[in-house]
This record gives structure tokens, sequence and C-alpha cells, in this order.
């Protein structure tokens, strides 16, 4: 959490680039339309425990058992350099993976197709309905919810990639006839909605690969309670007091479990060394 919470934060990662991205895509799909119904929506409350697409999903406005999939774009402003750019929620369809690969043909992407229909975003409520989803992020980043979130930082080369792929794995999905086929997966240990009960002060690494047991950070946020502790971006967690991390779901299932002022001891990894270093839990800071 910014610090400085009471100036101007713009947003333009975290979700001016996702609005961008549904925009030209409707433009695209408006002006070279496809057979498909496609819903282009805007959704309020995701930080609150994703309240608007929870509210939409219980009052859909069609028939929802006609619904397909839903694509979610979620910060998709800080494509790396190297092009390279992972596709969450791609196991929730078995014929996901090859349409994004075939849609990902001459973006200049080199694409990684992984991970089920649960996140800390919007596409989670459609995926709980038994819908197939696809997540497009390109990480987290020191800036998250930041008043520095502004829009020089945002690459502009990579995001008109990353709408390209976009439209083109909307087309795809248009032209394939059959129904997806729908993968669910076990559920996380919470999947209420709602706030964490306490601040770590962590940034996820949410392209790890599906192998790695643990949760692997990509930086921490400065002054909270992770960083005071000693942890920093590249440490895997792999315990948090009496609960073991091997995936993020553990993780958040041990954010919902202790409260404010516990002091947790955290087992994580460090350039192959197992480190243990007590964790101070705070209130979740208040939002302005």
């Amino acid at each position: 959490m910014d610090e400085n919470a009471h100036i101007i934060h713009n947003g333009a990662d975290d979700n001016a680039s996702g609005v961008a991205g549904m925009l030209e895509t409707a433009r695209n799909l408006k002006k070279n339309p496809i057979g498909s119904t496609v819903l282009a929506v805007a959704f309020t409350a995701e930080e609150t425990g994703l309240g608007g697409s929870g509210h939409l999903v219980k009052n859909f406005p069609l028939d929802i058992s006609k619904v397909r999939m839903m694509l979610n774009l979620d910060m998709v402003g800080r494509l790396s350099e190297k092009n390279e750019f992972t596709v969450l929620g791609c196991k929730s369809a078995t014929e996901f993976s090859d349409i994004v690969n075939r849609a990902a043909v001459g973006t200049d992407l080199t694409i990684t197709c992984k991970g089920d229909g649960y996140g800390p975003s919007d596409h989670m409520n459609f995926y709980l309905a038994d819908k197939p989803v696809l997540f497009f992020f390109t990480g987290a980043h020191a800036d998250y919810h930041k008043s520095t979130d502004d829009a020089n930082l945002i690459n502009y080369k990579g995001e008109v990639k990353i709408t390209q792929l976009a439209i083109n794995t909307l087309r795809e999905i248009d032209a394939f006839n059959n129904p997806l086929t729908f993968v669910k997966t076990a559920e996380p240990p919470d999947q209420g909605g709602g706030s964490f009960r306490v601040y770590f002060g962590s940034i996820p690494d949410y392209s790890q690969p599906d192998s790695l047991l643990g949760v692997l950070l990509s930086g921490t946020r400065e002054g909270g309670p992770a960083a005071t502790a000693g942890i920093k971006g590249g440490d895997l967690l792999v315990r948090m007091g009496k609960v073991t991390l091997n995936n993020i779901y553990d993780f958040v299932f041990a954010l919902r479990t202790y409260a404010p002022g516990d002091t947790v001891d955290v087992e994580y990894i460090r350039e192959g060394k197992h480190e243990l270093t007590n964790v101070a839990l705070k209130a979740p800071p208040e939002k302005h």
C-alpha cells in the first residue's frame, strides 16, 4: 500500500491497462464482427472481494448457461522486454492451450499457458459458476497500488500485442464449433470473498512454474511486515505458522486464518537455503 495515501493514484496498469485493452478489443470486434455475442464489462469492487463480477454472475442479463467462457484483462501493461507472457486459466478448458497458442501466431509473444481458474481477480467468480476462464496478466510489480503506477511505465507496444492476442483468442473460440470442455479442479482452502484479515506486504510471482511448491515472491512492500522481517523478492515461502505453503491458495488461507497482531514464524528458501524469520502481522491498510 502506498504511503502517500492522499495523493492521486492514476492506476495506469491496475487497471487502466485492462480497460484500454477491453475497449480496443470491443472496437475491433464491432468493426469486424464474429458470430458469437461478446459482452464487454468493466467491473467494480474487485479489490473488496470480487463484488462486481460476483453480482453479475448472480444477476446475469442473459442466459448464463450459454456463456462459453470469460476472458479477464487485469493489469496487462507491463509485458517483459523478452515478450514472454503467461496466460493463466488455461487448464480450465481442455482446448485452451491449443486455442491460445494458435491465437499467439504473429503476435511475437512467447506464451506459457497454465493454471486453473482460481486467482485473485474477477474471472474466479465465473470459474466458480463452472465457466472456462482465461486471465491475461503481465504480473505484479513494485508500483502496484502506489501513486507511481503511472502512464510513463506502461509498455504500450507490449499491450498492443496482448490486445491482439485477446482479439485472436476470441476469434479462435468463435470458430471452434464444439463446446469447450470445462475442467474443475479442487477448490482452494477458502474461496470466500472479502478482504484478508491481515496484511503481509508481499508481491507474489503468479508466473511461477506449477511444479514449484511454495509461494515465489517478485517483491515486498517497503515498510510492510514481510520487508521488515527481512523477506524480499526471489524468496520462496514454504510455511507460515502452522500452514504449509504449497501454492498461492495455501497463502490465501493463511492470510485469512491469522489475526492482526499475531507474530508468526515464516520459513522461506533463499538461494537454496532454508531461512526462518518472525513476521508481525498487521491489519490491512485502510483504502483511501
